[in-house]
């Protein structure tokens, strides 16, 4: 994992916050099921105990993904602005 953090060209940073999404996105589910402070502890004890090296690559694989489509992209980051992305996630204000 900390190979491809550290072959990225933006460093470390900026790749992290797309694998911070592709996590988010992976329990999204869940996480809209609690409340505040269960998403907390969720997130302070993520249930990775049992992962493979595929999983990681997996995740590693969907932040790139994530990464090539909105690195430079303001327009995600609107908040009145709804795109559908090939994830199967529907992002913006509930409509």
């Amino acid at each position: 994992m900390w190979d491809t953090y550290m072959a990225e060209e933006d460093g470390y940073f900026q790749f992290h916050l797309y694998v911070c999404a592709a996590f988010l996105v992976k329990w999204s589910d869940q996480l809209m099921k609690m409340n505040f402070q269960e998403i907390l502890m969720f997130l302070q004890a993520l249930p990775t105990k049992d992962w493979t090296e595929k999983d990681i690559e997996l995740l590693l694989s969907e932040a790139f993904i994530w990464q090539s489509l909105f690195r430079g992209s303001k327009a995600h980051l609107r908040a009145s602005s709804a795109s559908s992305i090939s994830f199967g996630r529907s992002f913006g204000p509930p409509g």
